[in-house]
C-alpha cells in the first residue's frame, strides 16, 4: 500500500484490475484462490471482495 492514504484508491483500483486480468484467462471451471497477509483489512475489504476470487484466505497480524 502507498504510504499516503490519499493514494490508496488509485493503487487498490489498479491492483484489483491487475488481479482480474491475470485470472481472466482461467477456464470457467477453475477456482481462483488468493492468500493475503495484511494488518488492517477494514481499510481494504471492499477491494478484496472486488477481486472476484472463489476462495480468499486472510492472515492478519497485530
Amino acid at each position: 500500500m502507498p504510504l499516503k492514504a490519499s493514494d490508496w484508491k488509485t493503487y487498490l483500483d489498479w491492483a484489483v484490475n491487475a488481479f482480474k486480468v491475470s485470472a481472466a484467462s482461467a477456464a470457467s471451471d477453475t477456482q481462483i484462490h488468493t492468500h493475503m497477509c495484511y494488518s488492517e483489512f477494514n481499510d481494504i475489504i471492499e477491494s478484496v471482495a472486488a477481486l472476484g476470487a472463489n476462495v480468499i484466505t486472510i492472515e492478519t497480524s497485530l
